[in-house]
């Protein structure tokens, strides 16, 4: 099944650090795997990201790499996936982000 986005803001950043995992998630939505290890990161972020010994460096490497794979894969002609002000979307290209 293929999805066709639409320009515009996926994840509103009143959700703060928790948008983080949900790029993941989304990017995993739109057919992207995930290993079984981040699987259970991400099962266990909200109880555990506060921790000290989480790992939160993992987390937001995946989420950069999910980003990537969704500008690979299911990117609009001109706009681009990525953070605009804290929020998460389909963006123009020539957007001053």
């Amino acid at each position: 099944m293929t999805t066709t986005y639409e320009p515009g803001c996926y994840l509103d950043s009143h959700h703060g650090h928790y948008n983080i995992p949900e790029v993941i998630r989304f990017a995993e939505r739109a057919g992207r795997p995930v290993d079984v290890e981040m699987a259970e990161m991400l099962a266990e972020y909200d109880a555990h990201s506060h921790e000290s010994d989480y790992n939160m460096e993992a987390v937001i490497d995946e989420s950069d790499r999910a980003i990537n794979w969704l500008n690979e894969h299911q990117a609009v002609d001109g706009h681009s996936w990525g953070w605009n002000d804290g929020d998460f979307g389909l963006y123009p290209d020539d957007d001053d982000r």
